[in-house]
């Protein structure tokens, strides 16, 4: 049973201005809560929160407290595990402890409060629910251009969600350092810590650090024009690694390949997402998250080296590199580039001049 119950969820819910949230709307929170709750993956651990100075079961019952301003804000991982597998993607952490100035203090299992790490904190709202009443016209459960958050201070993120009605299921909280941005995805329902989507199913080699700068501008689109979940994940993953097959993402992200596939060539058209018909591989383009004053001061982005390319699983890069390594089966001269036939020409001459003696 989850920590916050549907009955507290339905009373955020009833902070939507219009009265949105009906009988209609709240047989549609009902429905997306237990479609979130059923998609959920594992989790890492659960964490403990105290909102200015007081415990809270759930992040969400301190929403239902008009008096909490969330200008102090402390998450504490209960039994966090030690080091390994399960951090993979994710920063270890202890403690995450968030001031009026949304600087935070972010501290390692088993470390001193010396060994602690300054970094600046947003959040982007994951899954949600928004009330939507019979008679809206709406895709249920969607935000409106107009109310989309963009990314938030945990006190803007109280109001927006008083305010709008909105029901947040997960949020991923952001932490910008000087050597990047880090991404810890909270489970607001249970007061989970989430793993990240690529844990187990994609090497940790694969991975390539980018600036804060350009992170915030990819989190900054997120989170202003709302693509969807699964179109999120596919940049984030595409944006954290030097590209990837659909086939590669299909098994990182789970489902059917092609709703992947459909998914990235819709970033695709939307000029996000670069496609390299060579080997097969999707890559996210930089460039697209940038201001134009940083587009001109900053240099065409080179693509991130890809690992071994021995080790690539992608059908279309086998077939790549077995035609750029294609030989004749008869005499083993190379193939010439394009070359459509199976053997050389040179043999193909001999076996059409060698008569049919098989009648």
């Amino acid at each position: 049973m989850p920590l916050a119950t549907l009955a507290e969820l339905n009373s955020v819910a009833r902070h939507e201005p219009r009265g949105a949230h009906d009988i209609y709307s709240e047989a549609a929170l009902g429905r997306a809560l237990e479609e979130y709750l059923a998609g959920r993956r594992a989790r890492i651990a659960p964490f403990m929160v105290e909102i200015d100075g007081k415990p809270f079961p759930t992040v969400l019952h301190a929403m239902l407290d008009d008096s909490v301003l969330f200008e102090d804000l402390r998450l504490t991982i209960d039994h966090p595990p030690a080091a390994g597998a399960v951090w993979e993607f994710v920063l270890p952490l202890r403690t995450v402890v968030i001031g009026p100035d949304s600087s935070a203090t972010l501290t390692r299992p088993g470390g001193a409060a010396s060994d602690s790490e300054r970094w600046i904190v947003r959040l982007l709202v994951r899954d949600h629910y928004h009330p939507r009443s019979a008679n809206d016209d709406t895709t249920a459960g969607d935000l409106s251009p107009a109310v989309r958050p963009g990314l938030m201070t945990w006190p803007q993120f109280a109001d927006f969600v008083r305010t709008t009605g909105t029901v947040p299921f997960a949020t991923a909280l952001l932490a910008y350092g000087e050597d990047g941005r880090s991404r810890l995805e909270l489970d607001l329902v249970d007061s989970q810590l989430l793993p990240d989507v690529r844990a187990g199913r994609l090497p940790l080699s694969r991975r390539t650090r980018q600036s804060s700068r350009v992170a915030h501008g990819l989190d900054t689109y997120l989170a202003r024009e709302e693509p969807g979940v699964l179109a999120s994940r596919v940049l984030e993953v595409l944006f954290e690694t030097g590209g990837l097959p659909a086939i590669d993402l299909t098994h990182v992200l789970g489902g059917v390949r092609e709703l992947v596939t459909s998914t990235l060539e819709g970033l695709r058209a939307r000029g996000l997402v670069a496609f390299d018909k060579r080997t097969g591989i999707y890559r996210c383009r930089l460039d697209a998250f940038l201001t134009p004053d940083e587009r001109a001061r900053r240099s065409v982005e080179p693509l991130a080296p890809l690992p071994n390319p021995a080790l690539r699983s992608s059908v279309m890069e086998l077939l790549a590199a077995a035609d750029s390594r294609a030989t004749c089966p008869l005499c083993g001269d190379p193939l010439p580039p394009s070359h459509r036939g199976i053997l050389c020409e040179k043999c193909s001459r001999e076996v059409d001049a060698t008569p049919d003696t098989s009648t």
